[in-house]
């Protein structure tokens, strides 16, 4: 019976060791938060075959039908449709490699090599394949790697290389027999730390390249990694660099280290404890940023710890993405050391590295309880306890496996009694928990008996080795002396508190503080003294808070109140801040408030985790996006302890290792990245990456400037402002994946910055571009300047108008006054020598000349007084001052004259001093010459306006004259004449002897 007993004892615990080499060699699995990608985000494809992040920020996303930049909000397609700009040359992407140094993305595709200008978005070099370069022809690559300036292409058709500098093309290898593809198929390759090309090909096995002399130094045989020739794709799976010396060489059957040393290299099979390759076959794999190989199979994702060297499986958290659908994975790639990417046959999706800092529990590993709604949650050794809607839980951390302890009732609060024990309370009262069980809380403590049947809501460790115990309902608190073992209420019937307490604690002072719905209270526990605060509000004086949680940090009281916000009130019990919507606060139903640490305080709300850092008053979110469990918290359920916060509510709770808050505040650049202006009849569009100026018609209607923002994961949490420097005096907010829109700005030089922040953190700004909007041809400097020159042109050509017609005038007068000397002067000095000789010889025979003489002055005289006169300055008055001249002489003569004139029309048409003169003088000459030489009988005038100047025919039906004899015998023709030009008129004489004689003055 002993033997049997002692072979009893063994087995138990042979199997109790099992057991337990099973919980270690059985890593938990690690649970990520996926964000899922798919086509109706505008991508071509979603059959991903390699993913890589540029200088920007930007993935770009390999597929079979096209390459995808995303940057977040706007996904731009290259492809063989797409617009000459963002052409390739097959839409089957196998490979990229971005060159850091000249900002080119070499792109690998089914039609050959395309290299993209990151920066500005546009494929700058084509290399088509099937071409001919230094005699060998262009394969279709499907692996590239870059090493200065030379190209290493990995193809079906063996492996080459492509200066980039030269463009000469040399191939490697030059199978002579059979189908080159068989001999020469490159699976894959990779750039090691020893200046060496590792290129493994299935029919082969690893090849190693010199990169600087580009020769083959050695081949490792496909014997070495257990594999056959027989042939066959993908055999090698990945060649990944781990650390400065070692490489990776995954193979589907098994992962291979290769160690890098003086003497060339070791390679020894990776030890990974916990898996049978066997049963699944490797696909894939990469290091991450965490120092961790993740690798995929036909089964599961895996993250394999090389200390420990066990793998650790890869699973989504609930309710973003059931399973990781490992299954269907094609390549994974880890962005900016904080994101990782899985690219699979139907789908792309993104989590964040941080999300190891955060356990959810929901789903007992046995599928067998399921954690509904969580009222409160409190540590334990080995787990947590969990107060829940349909009962209590005990959650095993070790094994993530929920035990019920008690089910059927709801339970609402948990604490410790100093002696270690948990209790628990409801409705039903309050009990202790031992062995997993519950118990009479009087079996820990019979003085204790007194709260079986009360409910309680918190307990707080006070001075003395008391203990305050607050009630949900009797508005009375119990307080408990654990050494004296008494326990009695702190207020007698006539001094209740509020029916509903929420919370007592102790501050740093000793005091015992007392939160109710609707006010909190100070009981000093010497003097036994209570003391009620309220808060007071500025133009509030109808507000009604409904708190939820008072603590103190950093040298002052928080509190919480449900609907309105958090208060930061000082030591004197003045209000010194709110802080709400305004600081980032997105949803004020506020809950727990929980102390993180020195820097940082937690909110628990129905809208996700909340945290405020120290010397800030705005707020960080954290949701499911995150990585957290749930959004929706309970009003007890939020506990913190040892860098740890614990925080539930509808379906289950995070445990948060408070790193987590340090971990996701990584901030990304933003970049203004695209434009569209439109004009009437066109929409022109740019990518501005790097271009800092944007140029802009005068004509444009309207200007859209696009943001980008490489966060892929979390863009309901960031803000974004714009500012157009010298336009706005402040900030412009921008809603959620909107462009900047300009409209009805004028011509001029702007400078647009943005700036963005996410999760309400310090604010990063763009890069800035200049715009200028051209102004109209009329709105120029040059146009300005034309019209400038003209101006004072015109101002100088009316100076010199005016002093013409002032010197014209001049000359008028001087000729004038020439006249006057010259005719009327000789006439009265014949008159005078006709006088002086009249009474010389005391004769009249000298009267008649006398008189003639006077006569002929004083008409010439009248004429000189006339065209003076401004007055006189119409056509109308030069014609009746010609018909006074011309009727008494015709009478005298016995010739008839006709007057055929435009009367109303001549009244309005101004004539000058100098031409009014000058036609004046030509007509009354003519008339003259008529009546004294020609013997006519009859002369016709006939005026009107012609082109808004005097036309005037003249004519006589005497006896004529020989024009041209006349031109050169006297002077009255060609004085007429003279004049007439002058004035600007033509004059035109008609006649010949015997046939009378017309002149016609045209304008």
């Amino acid at each position: 019976m002993m033997f049997e007993s002692l072979i009893k004892k063994v087995w138990c615990g042979v199997v109790l060791l099992f057991f337990c080499f099973q919980c270690v060699a059985q890593p938990l699995p690690m649970r990520v938060t996926l964000k899922r990608y798919n086509l109706s985000h505008g991508f071509s494809n979603m059959a991903v075959n390699q993913i890589v992040q540029d200088a920007f920020g930007f993935i770009w996303i390999a597929t079979q039908d096209g390459l995808n930049r995303f940057d977040g909000n706007k996904v731009t397609v290259y492809a063989t449709t797409s617009q000459e700009s963002r052409k390739i040359l097959g839409n089957d992407v196998k490979a990229l490699e971005l060159d850091f140094s000249t900002g080119l993305l070499w792109v690998g595709n089914s039609g050959g090599l395309n290299a993209i200008n990151t920066q500005t978005g546009v494929v700058e070099q084509s290399i088509s394949a099937g071409d001919t370069i230094s005699g060998i022809v262009m394969p279709a690559c499907k692996n590239l790697v870059l090493h200065h300036h030379h190209l290493w292409l990995g193809s079906f058709e063996g492996l080459f290389v492509l200066n980039l500098v030269t463009k000469n093309l040399t191939c490697f290898d030059n199978a002579k027999k059979g189908n080159p593809a068989l001999n020469s198929l490159v699976d894959c390759m990779a750039k090691g730390a020893d200046n060496h090309l590792w290129v493994a090909k299935p029919n082969t096995g690893v090849e190693r390249y010199n990169l600087s002399s580009q020769t083959k130094t050695n081949t490792i045989s496909l014997s070495t990694f257990g594999l056959s020739s027989e042939f066959g794709y993908n055999k090698f799976c990945a060649i990944s660099n781990h650390t400065k010396g070692q490489l990776f060489i995954t193979t589907s059957k098994n992962i291979f280290s290769l160690a890098l040393n003086h003497n060339g290299y070791t390679i020894a099979t990776v030890p990974v404890q916990n898996i049978d390759f066997t049963k699944e076959a490797i696909k894939g794999g990469s290091f991450g940023s965490d120092s961790a190989f993740w690798f995929y199979s036909t089964k599961h994702l895996y993250r394999y710890n090389t200390k420990t060297r066990f793998a650790q499986r890869v699973t989504s958290s609930a309710f973003t993405w059931p399973t990781v659908p490992t299954e269907n994975i094609r390549t994974i790639f880890f962005a900016n050391h904080k994101h990782l990417w899985i690219g699979e046959k139907n789908g792309l999706a993104v989590s964040a590295l941080s999300n190891q800092f955060v356990s959810n529990y929901h789903i007992s590993s046995n599928k067998l309880h399921i954690l509904s709604r969580i009222y409160q949650i409190l540590p334990h050794a080995s787990g947590y306890y969990v107060c829940a809607d349909d009962g209590l839980y005990l959650i095993d951390k070790a094994t993530q496996n929920i035990i019920m302890v008690d089910s059927g009732r709801t339970y609402n609060y948990a604490g410790i009694l100093p002696n270690g024990t948990l209790f628990v309370s409801n409705k039903m009262g309050t009990k202790a928990i031992k062995n997993q069980t519950l118990v009479a809380i009087s079996s820990q403590y019979k003085e204790l008996a007194l709260l079986k049947n009360v409910e309680l809501s918190y307990a707080v460790n006070l001075p003395d080795s008391q203990v305050a115990f607050s009630t949900q309902t009797l508005g009375n608190i119990f307080i408990w002396n654990c050494v004296q073992h008494t326990i009695k209420p702190l207020f007698d019937a006539q001094n209740t508190l509020p029916p509903t307490i929420k919370k007592v604690w102790a501050d740093s002072a000793g005091m015992l503080w007392i939160l109710c719905t609707n006010s909190f209270h100070k009981y000093h526990p010497t003097a036994k003294k209570l003391t009620n605060y309220f808060i007071r509000y500025k133009n509030k004086s109808n507000h009604r808070d409904i708190f939820m949680d008072f603590v103190e940090w950093n040298g002052a009281y928080w509190q919480v109140s449900y609907g309105s916000g958090i208060y930061k009130v000082n030591k004197s019990m003045q209000l010194e801040a709110i802080i709400d919507d305004k600081q980032g606060l997105k949803n004020v139903g506020l809950y727990k408030t929980l102390p993180v640490s020195k820097e940082q305080l937690a909110f628990t709300t129905n809208n996700g985790l909340f945290v405020l850092r120290q010397g800030t008053s705005l707020l960080e979110q954290f949701t499911t996006e995150d990585g957290l469990q749930t959004n929706q918290y309970e009003e007890g359920a939020g506990y913190a302890f040892d860098g740890t916060i614990l925080a539930g509510g509808l379906n289950g709770f995070s445990a948060i290792d408070t790193a987590f808050f340090s971990q996701t505040t990584s901030q990304y650049p933003l970049w203004l990245s695209h434009s569209a202006v439109q004009y009437p009849t066109t929409t022109v569009a740019n990518q501005l990456l790097g271009n800092y100026q944007l140029r802009v018609a005068s004509n444009y209607e309207q200007i859209k400037i696009d943001l980008s923002y490489p966060s892929f994961l979390n863009q309901s949490k960031t803000d974004y402002e714009y500012q157009i420097v010298g336009y706005h005096t402040n900030w412009v907010a921008l809603p959620k994946n909107t462009p900047i829109t300009i409209v009805g700005l004028a011509a001029g030089k702007y400078s647009i910055v943005a700036r963005s922040r996410q999760n309400s953190q310090h604010w990063s700004f763009s890069n800035t571009i200049e715009l200028i909007i051209l102004p109209y041809w009329y709105q120029t400097i040059w146009f300005k300047t034309l019209l400038a020159l003209t101006f004072m042109g015109v101002l100088y050509a009316f100076y010199r108008y005016r002093l013409y017609q002032l010197k014209a005038e001049e000359r008028l007068r001087t000729k004038i006054a020439a006249d006057l000397h010259d005719d009327i002067g000789s006439t009265l000095t014949s008159v005078k020598l006709f006088t002086e000789l009249g009474i010389s010889t005391n004769s009249t025979a000298q009267l008649p000349q006398i008189k003639q003489g006077i006569q002929e002055a004083s008409v010439g005289l009248r004429d000189i007084i006339w065209v003076m006169d401004s007055r006189n300055n119409n056509a109308a008055q030069l014609i009746n001052r010609l018909q006074k001249f011309a009727a008494p002489l015709c009478q005298a003569a016995g010739i008839a004259l006709q007057w055929q004139v435009e009367a109303p029309a001549l009244e309005k048409l101004e004539l000058p001093l100098a031409l009014r003169r000058d036609l004046y003088l030509i007509l009354k000459e003519f008339i003259n010459n008529s009546i004294k030489y020609a013997n006519a009988t009859a002369i016709t005038l006939v005026a009107h306006q012609q082109r808004q100047r005097l036309f005037v025919s003249i004519a006589d039906n005497g006896q004529g004259f020989d024009y041209a004899a006349a031109k050169t015998m006297g002077n009255g023709i060609n004085n007429m004449l003279m004049r007439a030009k002058n004035s600007g008129y033509k004059a035109q004489f008609s006649t010949a002897p015997g046939q009378g004689t017309t002149l016609i003055l045209q304008p």
